[in-house]
């Protein structure tokens, strides 16, 4: 039998780089294999049954080693109103004519005299546009149309108008639009179109509208991810994605929003061409703005319920369209080495129908029929964090809103009743601090501790109250916690406290001097992660008691803008710190964090330990993450589900 052995294994090594060489190959390699060991012959007759069999069985687990898995493609694109994107023009490399299925639309106007009047987003470069059917889209006239490979020059000429960019031009006329005298708007792939832009423009709105608006104008379609990326360095900027699944077809749209923000002008105006995916020549603006997308931790998410898509479509009005074409060209590529693809890719997976957004199907497939249960925060330990949110912040999981932990300040009572406060406590912006014990650290003397709702306002702003930055060191949190524990050796919130203060201040500690520190000062602790999120001088922790599998996340927070002390939104909250929450929101977009997030499940509790702004993160942190609300945006960033308790290796 070897030499049919060998046979086989040479084919198998051919399928395998057929499978590996071009996509939707695999399930013919694998009909292929199948037949080759089911042949009759393979084994001969009067040598050893048993021992072939074997030998095929070794054969069919190698195969199914080797086996590639079908990468992610975009099926289609609509877009409409979309700038131009490359030179040459954006090609769909998985096509024999390099032609992407569905249609670019743009609106225009003739005008008496023989001119016309374009959108001027359509024009606003000087590119071609991608290889796509092209329509040029008027109103109670006839629309020029183009069939694939389209028009990428289109439009040419005429006069920008940006009255005509927006959706009460694009949907009235492709409802009516006419190609030659006929109506057309019922033959594809105009038909898809009209539901595309609706897709298009509802992708700026709120959840709660995307809903309401699809169940009405696009029947059978449901909402089944929403996301927004955000961008809280220099200027603010976030864009919403949207997944939209067919509920008969189980085909997918991924929608890209367009500019939504003035910051976003200036990815438009970055015109110059750069490499992206092995593409030479590619608008800088449009590519920076698909590298931010596949930078944040969002992300995976989006590629997850991409894989469980029959079919993907890619759609974006405007800016959104643009990013479709760079997107969608290089997904299609299927330039596996490249880093760019890298990042966007994802595998295909089976079809399936996915609940919507926010419904009871969803809360019972995220909870896996009740079997599993939401990651809370359980406790908080902060040392000389500033306030971080008005009202005081509570946790929603427990009665009475009291956090279990400890926050901690040093404060030196001063003979004649005034006092000396650590000044990283004091905040400016004067809001109340969380709704949990609170301890004022005292030297030689007995510290104050109050509790829940009486710490709140502590420390107190009045004139005999003074701001003292000496208070604010490692060595007076760690030695006062040190003399009080020596005190109340029975008290656990106090040892807790001190256990948890030199993983607080240890970010910014070399790894070796940190693990040194860790084996002297809390036995059994073990450094589990250690990642950079913007600021490689604080790199984020975890660490785990190997005794309790308990868990203490530490959050960085140095370079949190304290001054931006006004309120705004935040995970349903209304009035919380507008530095701290921007700077929580783009750690945790960082693709890093998933590093740590991911072995929160395998934490039998989850604890967050923090001084300074590193607290203040740490109790926002802790007030999303405790809130369950699914449909908020904040919170499905930070979530995660518990798992079944483990040890986890150290680093």
């Amino acid at each position: 039998t070897n030499h049919l052995i060998m046979a086989a294994m040479g084919a198998l090594l051919f399928l395998a780089l057929v499978a590996n060489s071009a996509p939707g190959v695999q399930a013919i390699a694998d009909a292929s294999f199948d037949a080759a060991l089911s042949s009759d012959d393979i084994c001969i007759d009067g040598e050893d049954e048993t021992g072939c069999l074997l030998e095929l069985r070794q054969l069919r687990a190698r195969h199914g080693s080797l086996q590639t898995k079908a990468l992610g493609v975009v099926d289609a694109m609509y877009t409409f109103g979309a700038p131009a994107t490359s030179i040459p023009a954006m090609p769909n490399l998985l096509a024999k004519d390099h032609c992407f299925e569905g249609l670019r639309t743009y609106t225009e106007s003739k005008l008496a005299g023989g001119g016309r009047s374009t959108d001027a987003a359509a024009m606003f470069d000087a590119y071609p546009h991608a290889k796509i059917a092209t329509l040029a889209l008027d109103w109670k006239k006839d629309s020029y149309y183009v069939p694939c490979p389209g028009n990428p020059d289109w439009p040419k000429g005429g006069g920008a108008n940006w009255g005509l960019h927006t959706q009460s031009n694009y949907g009235p006329r492709l409802k009516d639009v006419t190609v030659k005298g006929q109506k057309v708007a019922d033959e594809e792939p105009f038909a898809t179109a009209n539901k595309m832009v609706e897709f298009a423009y509802k992708s700026y709105d709120s959840i709660d509208n995307i809903k309401k608006e699809i169940d009405k104008k696009v029947p059978g379609w449901r909402l089944v991810d929403h996301q927004v990326f955000e961008w809280t360095d220099g200027a603010f900027d976030d864009d919403p994605i949207m997944v939209v699944q067919d509920s008969k077809t189980l085909d997918c749209a991924l929608v890209f929003t367009g500019t939504n923000k003035f910051s976003e002008l200036f990815e438009s105006i970055e015109s110059h061409t750069s490499g992206f995916c092995g593409f030479d020549k590619v608008h800088a603006g449009y590519r920076n703005e698909v590298w931010q997308l596949s930078d944040h931790s969002i992300w995976p998410t989006i590629t997850a319920k991409l894989a469980k898509c029959n079919r993907v479509t890619c759609v974006g009005h405007s800016l959104g369209g643009a990013v479709c074409d760079v997107f969608s060209g290089c997904v299609n590529s299927q330039r596996v080495d490249d880093p760019d693809f890298k990042k966007l890719m994802w595998y295909k997976g089976k079809p399936e129908l996915m609940p919507e957004l926010g419904s009871l199907d969803e809360y019972d497939e995220v909870l896996g029929g009740g079997i599993k249960q939401w990651g809370i925060v359980d406790a908080l330990y902060t040392f000389g964090s500033p306030a971080s949110a008005s009202p005081p912040l509570q946790d929603e999981m427990r009665e009475g809103g009291c956090w279990k932990g400890l926050r901690v300040y040093t404060e030196d009572d001063m003979a004649g009743g005034g006092k000396q406060v650590d000044a990283r406590a004091f905040s400016n912006n004067f809001f109340p601090h969380p709704t949990m014990p609170t301890l004022s650290l005292q030297w030689d003397k007995e510290s104050h501790f109050a509790k829940c709702e009486k710490g709140t306002r502590w420390p107190e702003h009045n004139l005999l109250s003074y701001e003292n930055w000496g208070l604010s060191t490692e060595k007076n949190y760690v030695d006062r916690l040190e003399q009080l524990v020596s005190r109340h050796k029975d008290n656990e919130l106090y040892k807790q406290s001190e256990t948890l203060v030199h993983l607080a201040f240890g970010a910014a500690k070399p790894p070796k001097e940190l693990k040194a520190i860790m084996r002297r000062s809390m036995p059994g602790w073990k450094l589990i992660a250690r990642e950079d999120l913007g600021d490689p001088d604080e790199p984020a922790l975890l660490a785990q008691d190997s005794n309790t599998l308990d868990c203490a996340v530490v959050l960085p927070g140095y370079k949190a803008k304290r001054t931006k002390h006004y309120g705004t939104e935040y995970c349903g909250m209304k009035n919380v710190h507008h530095g701290y929450r921007n700077h929580l929101v783009g750690i945790v977009e960082k693709l890093n964090w998933t590093k740590i997030s991911s072995k929160f499940p395998k934490c039998r509790n989850v604890m967050c330990a923090g001084h300074n702004q590193g607290g203040a993160l740490c109790e926002l942190f802790a007030a999303c993450a405790n809130n369950g609300k699914l449909k908020d945006q904040d919170y499905r960033r930070i979530m995660w589900m518990k798992d079944i308790p483990e040890a986890l290796p150290e680093i």
